[in-house]
């Protein structure tokens, strides 16, 4: 409590986080409501832009500082409570190199001298860096949810709007943009990520189909794979019933429409009870081509994290009973996530759609 001419006063004292936290949940009750313009914010940088000379770095962090650091704090090191978010927290951007699939940080310096120089990186002549396919795609991913925002997925469907990312498109430039990314790749935490770097990746988790055949993710690249995670007990219609029937719906018109080639897993996080035989009699419920759909599952250790690395979180909340959301994600022939589906909010022909534009590329 603190003391002035006319009284005592209360004082509240707040980490940076919980405050951010309570702005957050704020928003988000406000956009629920249709009242989001009630909520401002306001925040006075001392330092103007920075003249284009000092390259596009130090644009990058000037931009990030003014418009990203509030959620994201200046390190870009997220985890700020984000109120019904599938994921809990503000995601962390200090390893976007390694999100880019970028392993060292040489290469990281590489990319970032280039964008300095202003260059173009989907026009140069010879790839500058290994795997520069794969870092290309994530690139343009990232530039693209920059700038066309996004929707966070919901812990409870019911329940108040996460804090969402806003389009950046219609206030700065692609180039402006592409500096963001270019500031963020100097953040990776290189000398923390080693053991991170020798770690299997998750998209070799072992997996066993409904036909009792062990295979990994990754042995079906070559080909865009439609990936997501359920359990055969689940009775909630709109959820893993759901997304079985969607999916099933989306494997019949791609067939109709002479696109082949895609491949569908739904992998069960429930392995005491969907065992292949019962995987066998969930398929045959949605007449899905199992040439090309499976139904998997696998041990906890192998699923929970390529569960988590393609955004879906699940807990068993009771015996036979689980908590989970449903997120269905889009990998192109490489392996690189382009798409991810949240809950029911999707159309067939919009999934369709996001199928047929990796097919094309």
């Amino acid at each position: 409590m603190s003391k002035n001419a006319k009284g005592w006063m209360i004082v509240f004292s707040f980490l940076a986080a919980d405050a951010t936290a309570m702005y957050l949940i704020q928003l988000g009750e406000a956009a629920r409501s249709g009242r989001a313009s009630d909520v401002e914010t306001a925040y006075v940088d001392p330092d103007p832009r920075p003249p284009a000379y000092l390259g596009r770095v130090k644009l990058g962090s000037w931009i990030f500082r003014r418009n990203c650091a509030v959620c994201h704090n200046l390190e870009g090191r997220g985890g700020i409570p984000n109120a019904n978010y599938i994921k809990d927290t503000i995601p962390a951007l200090n390893t976007m190199a390694s999100r880019m699939m970028i392993t060292d940080p040489e290469d990281a310096k590489t990319v970032v001298g280039l964008l300095e120089k202003g260059a173009n990186l989907e026009q140069l002549s010879e790839p500058p860096i290994p795997r520069y396919e794969p870092f290309l795609a994530q690139f343009k991913a990232v530039r693209d949810v920059i700038g066309k925002g996004s929707t966070p997925g919901k812990k409870d469907p019911k329940g108040l709007d996460p804090s969402a990312m806003p389009s950046w498109k219609d206030s700065f430039s692609s180039s402006e943009i592409e500096s963001v990314i270019a500031y963020l790749l100097t953040l990776q935490p290189w000398e923390e990520d080693e053991e991170a770097q020798d770690a299997p990746s998750p998209l070799d988790a072992t997996l066993v189909n409904q036909d009792a055949r062990e295979f990994k993710l990754s042995d079906l690249r070559g080909t865009p794979v439609v990936v997501s995670f359920i359990y055969t007990h689940c009775n909630v219609a709109t959820m893993c019933p759901m997304a079985a029937s969607r999916l099933a719906e989306v494997q019949r018109k791609l067939r109709d429409q002479g696109i082949a080639g895609v491949r569908f897993l739904l992998i069960s996080f429930d392995p005491d009870r969907d065992r292949p035989e019962r995987l066998r009699e969930f398929a045959a419920r949605y007449e899905v081509d199992l040439s090309s759909f499976w139904f998997a599952t696998g041990l906890p250790d192998q699923v929970r994290p390529l569960a988590q690395a393609l955004k879906n979180n699940y807990r068993q909340s009771a015996p036979g009973v689980f908590d989970h959301q449903i997120v269905v994600a889009l990998l192109d022939p490489r392996g690189v996530l382009k798409d991810d589906f949240f809950g029911a909010e999707w159309s067939v022909e919009e999934f369709v759609e996001a199928v047929r534009r990796i097919v094309r590329e």
